[in-house]
């Protein structure tokens, strides 16, 4: 009961989290830089729930592949399913941080760390 209590407590803060961040920077923040964080934040959180559905996604079809051998070889159930979850979240957080790559690089594209030419040469 406690550790769902806390993962509901923390997805409760987030949006908290991120207004007081967003106020913090805000004074170092040009008004043109800060729209543009305005601007992407929706596409950003967007990018991380699909990343993370979709890291899910694909444990589903390692479980059951998983699943499935063990049975053809008749091997014993020796699944732990503390290591279970655990992977599904790594997997999954792993994918989401992945898709925030497009913000990561539009970003720097206007700030003017990268040309469009560098890019699109790899």
């Amino acid at each position: 009961m406690g550790n769902e209590l806390a993962k509901t407590r923390l997805a409760a803060v987030i949006p908290l989290f991120l207004y007081h961040a967003l106020q913090f920077i805000r004074p170092a923040l040009k008004p043109n830089e800060y729209r543009m964080v305005l601007q992407t934040l929706p596409f950003s959180i967007g990018l991380f729930l699909g990343g993370f559905g979709f890291g899910v996604w694909v444990m589903q079809f390692v479980i059951s592949l998983y699943s499935k051998t063990s049975s053809d070889f008749a091997l014993s159930n020796i699944w732990d399913i503390g290591h279970f979850f655990s992977q599904i979240l790594v997997t999954g957080l792993s994918l989401a941080v992945a898709f925030q790559m497009p913000i990561l690089l539009n970003i720097a594209m206007k700030l003017g760390f990268l040309q469009h030419a560098q890019i699109s040469s790899q």
